[in-house]
Formats: C-alpha cells, sequence, structure tokens
C-alpha cells in the first residue's frame, strides 16, 4: 500500500480481536537483519526473502497454518479446561460449603451428644445415690432367685455385709413358713408377665431376728420373653408391725378395764347393800356384848376393804390422769397380816 508499509498492516493485524491469530509471513527483498527482528517483532511469524521457491513458501505457510491450528485447538482446549476447572472450583467451593455445613452439624451433634452424656453421668451418679442411700432395700436376683445385685439397705435390713449377700439366695432369708406364697407368687409372676407389691414376709437375720417386710416384685424379660432376672424392693416394716401389735395389745387392756369397771361397779352396789344391813344389824338387833356383833364389825370392815379395792379398779378402768395420794401404811399392813392369818 502507498500511504503503509508491511509493519504497519500486521501491528495493525495483531491489534484487531478478529484478525489478530491469523498468521503472518514477511516476503521481502530486504534480507537486512534489522528488518527481520523487526517483522517478529510486529508480529509476524516468518520472513522469506526474494528470490523464493515457491514449495518452500507453500511448506512454511501449511507449516505455520498447521501451527496456527494446533494454537487455535490448544486455546479452545483451554477455554474449556478453565470452564472445566471454573465448575470444578464451583463443585469444590459447593462442596466445601457443605463440608462446612456438615462440620457445624457434626459438632452440634457432638455438643448434645456430650451434654446427653454429662446428663446420662449426672442421672447415673444421682440414681447409684438414691440406690445407696435409701432406706428400702433393692436388688436383682436370677431365675433361681440368686443375688445378682445388692443396695447397702438391703445389707443392713438382713445385718449382712451386701458382698456376702451376693452369695446366697433370697430365699435362704425368708422364714420357711412364709416360702410357699411367695414361691406361688413368683410362679405368676414369671407366668402371667406381671410382678407384684406389698407381699407381707418375715426375714431371719444374721442373728435369727424375724424381721417384717412387705416385698415387691418386678420381672424383667428379653425379647424371647424368657426372665432375665426380677427387680426385687424390700421394706422394713417391723416397727410397724411392733406398733400395730402393741395397738392392738392397748386396745385389749381397755377392752378389759371397761368390762372390769362395768363388774365392779355392779359388785360395789353388792358391797354397799351387805355393809348397810350389817350396818343396821349392828345398830338395832345386837349389843357389843352379843356373839354376832364382832362378826358384823368385821363384815363391815371386809366391805370397807373391798369397796376400796374396787374403787382401784374402777380408778384403773377411767380414761384420764390420776393424781397420786399419800397413805398410811401402818393401817393397810395390819390389814393385810389380819387377812394372811
Amino acid at each position: 500500500l502507498p500511504d503503509q508499509d508491511g509493519f504497519t498492516i500486521c501491528e495493525t493485524l495483531k491489534k484487531n480481536e478478529e484478525t489478530r491469530d491469523i498468521p503472518v509471513v514477511f516476503v521481502s527483498a530486504l534480507n537486512d537483519v534489522t528488518d527481520k527482528v523487526r517483522s517478529f517483532k510486529a508480529g509476524g511469524v516468518d520472513f522469506i526473502t526474494k528470490p523464493f521457491n515457491t514449495e518452500e513458501v507453500l511448506a512454511r505457510v501449511n507449516t505455520h497454518l498447521t501451527i496456527c491450528n494446533l494454537q487455535k485447538t490448544v486455546s479452545e482446549q483451554n477455554i474449556q479446561l478453565k470452564k472445566a476447572q471454573e465448575k470444578l472450583e464451583q463443585r469444590l467451593d459447593e462442596r466445601t460449603r457443605e463440608i462446612i455445613t456438615i462440620n457445624e452439624e457434626l459438632k452440634e451433634e457432638i455438643k448434645e451428644k456430650q451434654r446427653i452424656e454429662r446428663a446420662l453421668r449426672a442421672s447415673e451418679e444421682s440414681n447409684r445415690h438414691i440406690l445407696n442411700n435409701t432406706t428400702i432395700g433393692l436388688c436383682q436376683v436370677d431365675e433361681d432367685k440368686n443375688f445378682i445385685s445388692v443396695n447397702p439397705a438391703l445389707g443392713r435390713l438382713l445385718d449382712d455385709d451386701p458382698v456376702n449377700l451376693l452369695r446366697s439366695n433370697l430365699l435362704n432369708h425368708i422364714l420357711a413358713d412364709d416360702l410357699p406364697q411367695i414361691r406361688d407368687h413368683f410362679n405368676k409372676a414369671k407366668a402371667g408377665n406381671k410382678g407384684f407389691n406389698n407381699l407381707e414376709v418375715r426375714f431371719c437375720d444374721q442373728a435369727g431376728k424375724v424381721i417384717y417386710a412387705l416385698l415387691g416384685c418386678t420381672p424383667v424379660f428379653n425379647n424371647s420373653k424368657k426372665i432375665l432376672h426380677y427387680i426385687i424392693h424390700i421394706q422394713n416394716i417391723s416397727t410397724i408391725v411392733n406398733l400395730q401389735n402393741q395397738l392392738r395389745h392397748a386396745q385389749k387392756m381397755e377392752a378389759i378395764g371397761t368390762l372390769a369397771g362395768g363388774i365392779a361397779h355392779d359388785f360395789n352396789n353388792i358391797l354397799s347393800l351387805i355393809e348397810g344391813w350389817a350396818e343396821i344389824s349392828t345398830i338395832h338387833h345386837l349389843t357389843k356384848d352379843h356373839p354376832a356383833y364382832s362378826c358384823n364389825e368385821k363384815i363391815i370392815t371386809a366391805t370397807n376393804r373391798a369397796k376400796r379395792l374396787i374403787q382401784q379398779i374402777l380408778t384403773f378402768s377411767r380414761k384420764g390422769e390420776n393424781k397420786p395420794e399419800i397413805i398410811e401404811l401402818s393401817p393397810l399392813i395390819k390389814e393385810v397380816v389380819k387377812l394372811l392369818k
């Protein structure tokens, strides 16, 4: 071109986005090294000096076209690789976010698990404290009633070391008279898959002392309905039984006192009648020198003594507080001596 040389045209092509990848081959009569360097700086891929061989030029052009196509292919592959890399990085970012989310969830699960474990340990410690400090005897026995575990309260109830109890059988500590009913209840619990409560049983401790207790049982089965063990709870009611016996005795004594009071009251009326007739006979019909006079006096004295005795019985049978009184012992002793004679 008259206003532009080849170097300028090559630089213009390389600046254009649509033509920059076109390979440019310089063909010139110039053979100076400076021109060759300038052509390569302008973006040329080859420099052919005139005169040239046509086959050589075609070979070089084909070579540069092949190289250009290869570069284009590589470029496209690089673009695809870049897209694949970006996609992979995007998936990696998504997966990383998922992993972070899962990791946070795992952390929360671990925290929750740790919280549950702490709660379980606290619950186990609390249950162990209750088991070791309760006043109710608790134990586990196998199908043959051999002890599996024993709490301290049962050891205190049977007056034996819990370690020693683990080598014994529950039935060995129950009185022989109560064994038939306890065996019957255990058999019913095993057959009916249902426990029982408040069965009154008498135990015998190491010293031979009888202990009254309420026994309850809960059978534990596996998935095959086979008995694994029994959970037993035993409450000492000896104090309650003793108080009940004392109450019954007190009620009997109260009934006896009431009966004695009624009899004494009727007997006192009879004595009053005897004393009255004896006094009337002494006053109106007998003189002091009469042989029956001294007999009447003895009758009056005996009735008075009987009336005082009845008064004591009535005092015993009455409810309320009794006030003590000071009495003279000498007359009382003389009367007793006379009675003995």
